[in-house]
């Protein structure tokens, strides 16, 4: 176990970013960037510590200036270390969790983790007795001692012919969803429960809290009439003390009422025990709505992506390619007090698709649009700004066991994803592109992940480390993005030969074949030019490697302040781990 009782020296590091260009002249009617030199971020780091390679770990950035570093274990609970404002701390404090046995953290999944009245709030879900229950702790968010641990709900028992996927970064149903209001402390729960017979539809019981963490209105939340039996993918945004808004794809299959999809939306009014609900009409046989809901605090309205599957022929919607299937990407905008449209259009991205076409798919004769993923969408004061990221499926056959005995072979089958070239579209509200860019990178996980991955890591779905060759990977892998007084950053870790070339080009791309001889690249967007370097400092020697957890990346509600996990590693054995602060002025 990693001490971190001794003296913390705050060391501040200023890095010069080295002149690069990164765009070349683009036809398409894109700008030209050029080479800029520019200064990156300041950032102060903690006293080192050894990283800790087993279990999971979180960053919360407090109102009061703390930031508290969660690390959940197999062995001893949750180990809270607080650091003040001017990021020194006296040490970890263990916190014992009493509802499971320490070993059994290992098969908990984060849902939410956010500050309520000056104190974290960890919500996680834990499987007792084949039952999914839903757990809050409440920590001091200045000494970060455990306060109060409390069953908070239950779902349905899972039979035991079940094997219950808690796959990391799959976007499936859940037991459990956890959404705070982003503007006050006000939060809500989401059970959902599919026990029901195949004659009843499934449910989502609601239920808004106060920061006092009392309950404002339970309901429960069905399809309009009655008419779908399974209800999947929600997402919900909570305004205040006032009502909790929900979305989520309806649908039923042959044996429950016939083939028939919609997304279905509705608001769950204060002091109310139902919650009104609305079929969006033009959502007709969407198959695989995947959605997430954000509100936009200028006009009071909910901005709903939802990405959904169609056939090849949909050329003309916008297709996003994965694998062999095609999906639609579509922005709804909604009035969550009327449960009205007030808009909605299909996401088209022709200047990012001639982009990647210069610079990233290579030399081909065919025009080809730009097929990334989407992984999360950020709301500005007047523009909307959507993250892609290319993404790859595959999978190899392994034999185990005794050679020359056929009889003793398993073949097990192991899956892998790999994470390639990332792309940045900014647009107005009306779904007009402004202007995009594109990154190449190259990145394999094994493991499969899937779309929304950015929006969902932080909020709910943690990767748990126990101890696997390759377990490491998916916390460090993808990117992460914020935008701070106009400009954009990209962050995202790769081999020292990428963030040296200058070229933007997806063929000569070379994949670290170990996250520990990556370092952190940051790629700089201002709207004119981009120019990237290294996040954390050149490398003063080839065997010297600095990256982060892109997994932990937290921001204060300005952008002005991040925060993470930076490992510091020089040759094959001595590394050190920091907590780091970056501001951006």
């Amino acid at each position: 176990m990693f001490d971190l009782s001794l003296t913390f020296a705050r060391e501040i590091i200023y890095i010069p970013m080295k002149r690069t260009i990164l765009l070349v002249c683009l036809c398409f009617g894109l700008h030209t960037a050029t080479a800029q030199q520019t200064e990156g971020p300041a950032f102060t780091k903690s006293n080192a510590f050894k990283e800790p390679e087993m279990g999971a770990s979180r960053l919360l950035l407090m109102k009061n200036g703390n930031t508290l570093f969660f690390h959940f274990t197999e062995a001893k609970g949750v180990n809270v270390t607080v650091y003040d404002q001017q990021h020194q701390s006296a040490g970890v404090v263990n916190n014992r969790i009493s509802s499971w046995k320490p070993k059994q953290m290992k098969h908990a999944d984060l849902k939410a983790l956010f500050e309520v009245n000056g104190n974290a709030v960890v919500f996680l879900e834990q499987l007792i007795d084949r039952q999914p229950t839903l757990y809050r702790l409440i920590f001091d968010g200045k000494t970060g001692k455990l306060l109060r641990e409390q069953e908070l709900a239950k779902n349905h028992q899972i039979p035991r012919s079940e094997t219950r996927d808690r796959g990391y970064g799959y976007f499936q149903s859940a037991e459990f969803i956890v959404r705070k209001d982003p503007a006050s402390e006000y939060y809500a729960v989401g059970v959902c429960n599919d026990e029901s017979s195949a004659k009843e539809e499934e449910h989502i019981e609601l239920i808004h809290f106060t920061p006092d963490h009392k309950e404002i209105s339970r309901a429960q939340f069905k399809s309009p009439g009655d008419t779908y039996r399974y209800l999947v993918f929600p997402d919900i945004y909570v305004n205040s003390d006032k009502y909790v808004f929900i979305a989520c794809q309806a649908y039923n299959t042959k044996a429950t009422g016939g083939r028939g999809s919609h997304v279905i939306i509705g608001r769950l009014q204060k002091g109310n025990k139902s919650v009104e609900s609305k079929m969006l009409d033009y959502t007709d046989n969407y198959d695989v709505a995947m959605l997430v809901v954000k509100y936009r605090k200028e006009d009071g309205l909910v901005y709903m992506l939802n990405a959904f599957e169609t056939s090849k022929e949909d050329h003309y919607k916008g297709i996003m390619g994965f694998d062999n299937s095609n999906y639609a990407l579509e922005m709804n905008i909604l009035d969550p007090v009327r449960l009205e449209v007030k808009n909605h259009y299909l996401v088209k991205h022709p200047k990012l698709s001639a982009y990647a076409e210069q610079n990233i798919t290579g030399k081909k004769k065919k025009k080809t649009e730009y097929t990334g993923f989407i992984q999360d969408f950020r709301l500005r004061d007047s523009t909307i700004t959507y993250l892609f990221e290319n993404i790859e499926h595959g999978s190899s056959s392994v034999n185990t066991g005794s050679p020359g005995s056929a009889s003793s072979v398993t073949t097990i089958t192991k899956y892998f994803t790999i994470l390639r070239d990332l792309g940045i579209m900014n647009a107005n509200l009306d779904g007009k592109e402004l202007s995009s860019f594109t990154i190449a990178k190259r990145q394999k996980v094994d493991i499969s992940l899937e779309m929304f991955l950015i929006n969902r890591r932080k909020m709910s779905g943690w990767h748990f480390r126990t101890g696997g060759i390759n377990d490491a990977m998916p916390a460090f892998s993808s990117y992460d993005y914020i935008s701070v007084n106009g400009k954009d950053y990209i962050f995202f870790n790769d081999s020292h030969v990428n963030i040296k070339d200058e070229r933007n080009d997806l063929r000569t791309r070379k994949r670290a074949l170990a996250i520990s001889n990556a370092n952190t690249a940051c790629a700089t967007f201002d709207g004119q030019e981009v120019t990237k370097d290294y996040l954390f400092g050149k490398p003063e020697t080839k065997d010297r490697n600095r990256f982060c957890q892109v997994e932990m990346i937290t921001t204060s509600e300005d952008n002005k302040t991040m925060a993470t996990m930076m490992i510091d590693k020089k040759g094959r054995r001595h590394k050190k781990t920091y907590i780091v602060w970056m501001d951006f002025k």
